[in-house]
């Protein structure tokens, strides 16, 4: 799982209100092994902020050799961010794992502070153990 935070979101908060602190994207990568170098990419789930995109597998045009491509957008109604696949080259993230970091951050980032109720949705952390797993069956595309 990768997650993008955006210190500012959009989506309506209420019917009179919208724009908010904190808000979390993230995307799964679901591949064969975890433990081999050559991983075949078997799927992929994007966070939409109302649900998920689940592509099994996704077509060769949003794949770059080991990488998936996505881009960040703001969709319709609502102007929620959401994630989706792009045939756009980009740029690559370093990659930082959960582990990586410091007992402080990870108690930072797992706190409720980042957690949010809005009109049509809710926003939580992914990557706390409490919704780390609830999200990976949420998002489960077989």
């Amino acid at each position: 799982m990768y997650a993008w935070y955006f210190p500012k979101g959009y989506e309506l908060i209420s019917i009179y209100k919208s724009g908010h602190r904190h808000l979390w994207r993230f995307a799964i990568v679901w591949i064969d092994d975890p433990t081999v170098d050559n991983s075949e990419i078997l799927g992929v789930s994007l966070n939409s902020g109302t649900g998920y995109q689940k592509r099994d597998p996704p077509k060769s045009k949003y794949v770059n050799g080991s990488s998936v491509k996505i881009e960040s957008y703001q969709s319709g109604w609502g102007f929620r961010a959401a994630l989706q696949l792009t045939k756009k080259e980009g740029e690559t993230q370093d990659l930082i794992m959960w582990d990586q970091l410091t007992d402080e951050a990870r108690e930072a980032l797992s706190s409720d502070v980042f957690d949010l109720e809005l009109l049509f949705s809710t926003i939580r952390m992914p990557l706390t153990d409490d919704a780390f797993t609830k999200v990976l069956k949420e998002a489960w595309p077989f």
